[in-house]
């Protein structure tokens, strides 16, 4: 019985910390709170108040986000580095005693997949780029690495974000995690990328690539 109400209370304090940062971030308008920028599909100008950097080269136009890990995805990522030097040492060594490469490979797809695995826990948005014809998002893997996720410019890719679910988070989370949800038309995959935002920068975010998507760009053939 002591175990429930336990649970229970971390249950509520989490729905509570879920409920202030609702309140206290509200969804914004993406151009009452930005400046023209130079070119029409570039981020515009985010207002200080946002705390986003923006970053403009000639042909890309950047949005640098603080990625952030909880204690135990930190503990899963240093996992995933274990099993990847586990299955180097286990392969280099089946390799010496029987000089076996087969074996020497399923080691390594094996243990190098699981720490794969474990490297992907926790991701999260580090850069949202874009371009004339492209969106680009740019996730951590783990502590160094790091994964892009292409998108071309059509009027069918589909972008939306919402809060995680209180069930996701953990218990020593101070706030939830804003995703970011992007689809590929009406039936492509939808792919959800973490960020560590709260809802007023992501509602932000959202819209800006919305705006970028409904510009001329879409129009343009998309080079690769």
């Amino acid at each position: 019985m002591g175990e429930w109400l336990g649970l229970l209370s971390e249950f509520v304090e989490l729905w509570q910390r879920s409920r202030q940062a609702r309140t206290e971030n509200p969804i914004i308008d993406y151009e009452k709170n930005s400046q023209p920028n130079r070119d029409p599909w570039r981020w515009r100008l985010p207002n200080p108040d946002l705390q986003l950097i923006l970053e403009d080269h000639p042909q890309t136009s950047t949005i640098h986000l603080t990625p952030r890990r909880s204690f135990g995805e930190i503990i899963i990522v240093l996992m995933g580095y274990g099993m990847t030097l586990m299955g180097l040492w286990f392969g280099l060594e089946t390799l010496i005693t029987t000089g076996d490469l087969k074996g020497l490979l399923i080691i390594l797809v094996i243990f190098g997949g699981f720490g794969w695995l474990f490297w992907l826990v926790g991701s999260r948005v580090t850069r949202i780029e874009l371009t004339p014809d492209r969106l680009t998002l740019v996730v951590t893997l783990g502590f160094h690495g790091e994964v892009k996720h292409r998108y071309r410019c059509r009027p069918s890719l589909r972008v939306t974000g919402a809060y995680q679910s209180v069930l996701s988070m953990d218990r020593d989370q101070a706030m939830p995690d804003f995703n970011l949800f992007v689809q590929r038309g009406r039936f492509g995959n939808r792919a959800k990328y973490i960020t560590a935002c709260n809802q007023t920068q992501g509602s932000w975010l959202v819209e800006g690539i919305v705006a970028w998507r409904d510009g001329l760009q879409c129009d343009r053939p998309a080079t690769d």
